[in-house]
C-alpha cells in the first residue's frame, strides 16, 4: 500500500522551496508513495486575518491519515503553527522532519547556515581584502538570520575587525528590506564599506538596484553578497555573489530519512546536506564569458516562458471575472486548464455552508478556524461538473474517491486554501504541477479562483435579493397574495394574449362586506385575520394555473384567468362563496364572513379595452350588486 507523505511549505520563495519538492518528487518516484503537499502564501507581513485562513491548509493533514510529515519551517511566520504541527505529529505518532530550520527534539535536515555564511565573509576577507562591512539581516528573531548574523560577526573578530553595531540592521527578507537598508546606510554616511554582506538573494539585489540607482557601481564602490543562491540573482547585472544550497539534494534526503524513521530505524538527529559557495560578479570574481552567456539564455528563456503562462493566466483572469453563474465558471475553469497544460484540477467546498449563496445573507462573514466534516466537490479533477448529486468526502479523506480507486500510480497532490475576506469555505486540489510552485505561477492561479469564486458568490446574491424584493414588491405582506404591482407583470400580459388568441379574460372582483363593522366590534386584529382568510378563499378559488388573485385594496380582491364561458364564470363565482361559508364554519372567527362579487368577461372580438377599464367595469358591476344587496335587506351591516 502506497504510504502518504505531506508536506507543509509557504511557497514565496518559490525556486528555494519548488527546488526541495523537486527532490522530495524525484525520491518518491522511484518509492512509488504519494506526496500530498499543504501550501501556504501566508506571510510574516501579511496581516493575520489572511494569515489564518491561509495556514489553515495545515490543519487538513493533521487529522488525516498521514505516514510522514515534512516541513519546510524556515518560511513559516510564526513558531506557534510549527509547534501546533509538531505536537499533533508526536500524539499520533507520526514521524516528522524540519528542513532549512532546527527545531527542539524534532529531526533536522538542512544547510550550515553558520560555515555556508563563514565562507562567505571568508573569503571577501581573505581575497578581497576586506575590512569594512555591512550586514542586511532578515527578521530579527529569525533563527537562519541569527547563525547568519553570528557567523559574519564571528569571522570579522577572528581577524580581529571591529564589529560595528551601527552598520548591522535587520529586515525583512525580500528586495525591499535591501533598498530600505541602503536609503537608512546611506543617510548615515554608512552606504559604501568595502562590502555588504546581505541575509539572503533578495535583499542583495534591492540593495544592488539602490547602489546603481545612485550612480554607483558594484562591486567598484561597493561588494555585495546574498545567501541562496537564487537563479534570478545569478542572471541578474551584475550577478550575485551568494550561497547554493542543494535544495534538491535536500528534498531527497528528507525522503531518505522520513522512509527509514516509517521503518522504525535509526535516523541522525540533525543532517547536513552540502552548500556551495557560488563566486560572481557582485564580489568582483567574474565568471567565464561562457558561463554568463548560458546564464543569461536560461534566464531569458524563463522569461519567454513566463511571459507565456502570465498571458495565459491574463486570458484565465479576464473569463473568470466574466462569469455570472457557477456554470459559466466551470466551463471557464474545464477549458483554461488545459490550455495552462493543468493535468487536474479539483475544488471541494465545505457542505455545511452555502458559500455561493448566502455567505453573508445574515451579516458579515466570520473567520473560520478549520474545515467542516465533510467537502463537497464543486469542480471534480478532471473538469467535468458536478452533477445535483454532488459527490461528498470525509475531509480527513482529503481528496475525490477516484484518487483512492488507482491503485497502481503514484500522485502529487498540491492543496491550497479558499478564502474571502476572512471566511475559510474551502481548498483546492492540483495534480502533479510541481513546476507551478517553482515558477511562482501558482499563487496568481490560487488567487484567480478565489476572486472569480467571490464574483460568483457576489452575483447569486444579488439575484438572492432582486428575488425577494420583486417578491415584496409584487405580493400583499398581510395576506402574501400578490398585490396591484402584479398586474402589470401577469394582468397585461394575459390580457393581450387571449386577446391575440381569441381568447375571453374572466375579471372577478370582490369585496369584503361589513369590515367596518368587524373593526369596530371585534377590533382590527379579527379585521386583519378576516381579510387573510377572504384571500386564502380567493387563492384557493382559482380553477387552474392561468388564474390569479391580489389584493386591490383594503378589503378588495381581483382574481383574473381565461375563461370562454359565462356558466364557468358564474360557476368561479358559487365556488368563492361557498368555500366563503365553509371556511368560516371550521374556523374560529366570531363572525360570519360574506363578500359582495362582481365579474366581466372580455368578448372575442369588438373593441379592445385596457386593463385599468376592464378592472373598473368589474369593479362597477361589484358595487351595483353590493347596492341591490344592501336594498334587498340581505346585509344589516354597516360597510
Amino acid at each position: 500500500m502506497r504510504k502518504k507523505i505531506a508536506v507543509f511549505s509557504t511557497a514565496w520563495n518559490g525556486e528555494h522551496v519548488g527546488g526541495i519538492l523537486k527532490g522530495i518528487c524525484d525520491k518518491l518516484k522511484e518509492t512509488k508513495d504519494d506526496l500530498y503537499v499543504f501550501n501556504t502564501y501566508g506571510g510574516f507581513e501579511e496581516e493575520k486575518e489572511y494569515n489564518d485562513c491561509e495556514y489553515s491548509i495545515f490543519n487538513l493533514p493533521l487529522e488525516s491519515d498521514i505516514d510522514g510529515v515534512i516541513i519546510v519551517s524556515s518560511s513559516i511566520d510564526t513558531p506557534d503553527r510549527l509547534t501546533k504541527i509538531i505536537k499533533k505529529c508526536r500524539e499520533n505518532k507520526i514521524p516528522c522532519i524540519s528542513a532549512e530550520l532546527e527545531l527542539p527534539e524534532v529531526h533536522y535536515i538542512g544547510t550550515d547556515n553558520y560555515a555556508a555564511m563563514s565562507a562567505v565573509v571568508e573569503h571577501l576577507i581573505t581575497v578581497h581584502g576586506c575590512r569594512t562591512f555591512n550586514y542586511v539581516g532578515g527578521p530579527a528573531r529569525n533563527r537562519e538570520n541569527c547563525q547568519r548574523k553570528k557567523a559574519f560577526c564571528d569571522v570579522l573578530a577572528k581577524h580581529d575587525i571591529p564589529v560595528d553595531e551601527a552598520r548591522i540592521r535587520d529586515y525583512d527578507f525580500n528586495r525591499e528590506g535591501g533598498e530600505q537598508a541602503f536609503l537608512d546606510f546611506y543617510s548615515k554616511g554608512l552606504a559604501f564599506p568595502d562590502a555588504v554582506v546581505c541575509a539572503n538573494d533578495n535583499m542583495a539585489t534591492g540593495y544592488i538596484n539602490m547602489v546603481q540607482s545612485s550612480g554607483y557601481h558594484v562591486p567598484e564602490d561597493t561588494i555585495v553578497t546574498g545567501f541562496d543562491n537564487l537563479f534570478e540573482s545569478r542572471s541578474y547585472t551584475p550577478g550575485i555573489t551568494s550561497v547554493g544550497r542543494s535544495k534538491e539534494k535536500l528534498g531527497e534526503a528528507c525522503v531518505e530519512a522520513i522512509m527509514k524513521m516509517m521503518a522504525g530505524e535509526t535516523y541522525p538527529q540533525t543532517v547536513f546536506v552540502p552548500f556551495e559557495l557560488s563566486l560572481n560578479e557582485s564580489c568582483g570574481c567574474n565568471l567565464s564569458t561562457e558561463a554568463q552567456i548560458k546564464v543569461r539564455k536560461r534566464f531569458s528563456d524563463k522569461v519567454y516562458c513566463d511571459k507565456q503562462i502570465r498571458w495565459r493566466m491574463n486570458l484565465m483572469q479576464k473569463k473568470l471575472v466574466a462569469c455570472q453563474t457557477e456554470e459559466e465558471m466551470k466551463n471557464a475553469l474545464h477549458e483554461e486548464m488545459q490550455n495552462l497544460d493543468i493535468k487536474s484540477l479539483s475544488i471541494l467546498i465545505n457542505e455545511d455552508e452555502q458559500i455561493l449563496l448566502n455567505q453573508y445573507v445574515n451579516g458579515e462573514a466570520k473567520p473560520e478556524s478549520g474545515y467542516a466534516d465533510r467537502m463537497c466537490l464543486f469542480f471534480d479533477g478532471q473538469g467535468a461538473f458536478r452533477e445535483e448529486t454532488s459527490e461528498t468526502i470525509e475531509t480527513r479523506k482529503l481528496i475525490p474517491k477516484r484518487f483512492c480507486e488507482d491503485g497502481k500510480e503514484s500522485h502529487i497532490f498540491i492543496f491550497l486554501p479558499l478564502h474571502l475576506k476572512g471566511k475559510l469555505f474551502g481548498y483546492c486540489i492540483i495534480e502533479d504541477n510541481i513546476n507551478f510552485i517553482k515558477d511562482e505561477n501558482l499563487f496568481y492561479l490560487i488567487s484567480m479562483i478565489n476572486v472569480a469564486m467571490d464574483n460568483i458568490r457576489q452575483n447569486t446574491y444579488i439575484r438572492i435579493l432582486n428575488k425577494k424584493l420583486s417578491h415584496m414588491y409584487m405580493h400583499d405582506a398581510m395576506t402574501g397574495i400578490y398585490n396591484r404591482f402584479a398586474l402589470k407583470s401577469f394582468g397585461e400580459p394575459l390580457l393581450e394574449r387571449n386577446q391575440i388568441e381569441g381568447r375571453r379574460t374572466l375579471f372577478m372582483f370582490a369585496d369584503m362586506d361589513g369590515l367596518k363593522h368587524i373593526n369596530d366590534t371585534y377590533g382590527h386584529d379579527v379585521g386583519d385575520l378576516s381579510i387573510k382568510v377572504m384571500a386564502n378563499v380567493m387563492q384557493q378559488s382559482c380553477p387552474d394555473s392561468s388564474y390569479f388573485c391580489i389584493r386591490y385594496g383594503g378589503d378588495e380582491f381581483l382574481m383574473m384567468g381565461t375563461c370562454d364561458s359565462e356558466d364557468t364564470a358564474r360557476f368561479i363565482k358559487s365556488s368563492i362563496e361557498k368555500r366563503i361559508e365553509e371556511t368560516v364554519l371550521n374556523s374560529e372567527l366570531p363572525v360570519k364572513l360574506s363578500a359582495s362579487i362582481g365579474y366581466i368577461l372580455t368578448s372575442r372580438s369588438g373593441p379592445d379595452n385596457s386593463l385599468d377599464e376592464y378592472i373598473s367595469q368589474a369593479d362597477k358591476i361589484m358595487y351595483q350588486i353590493k347596492k341591490e344587496r344592501k336594498h334587498g335587506g340581505k346585509k344589516n351591516e354597516t360597510d
